[in-house]
């Protein structure tokens, strides 16, 4: 249970990172094309939904 619960922490950080590393490139390049938005988002949303059916429940802790 402590390593599917560390997986799912795990995605929940790669989410996080991902949108991060979004907008400092977009801040940096001075704008950012529909399609690298979409794909950064779409990442985003695969991690944070993986991280959150991945983790178990508290009362399965």
């Amino acid at each position: 249970m402590l390593r599917r619960k560390k997986l799912g922490e795990l995605f929940f950080d790669v989410a996080k990172f991902t949108l991060t590393i979004g907008f400092i490139g977009k801040f940096l390049t001075g704008g950012m094309d529909w399609i690298t938005a979409l794909a950064i988002f779409s990442a985003f949303l695969l991690s944070l939904v993986l991280g959150w059916f991945i983790l178990p429940k508290e009362e399965e802790v």
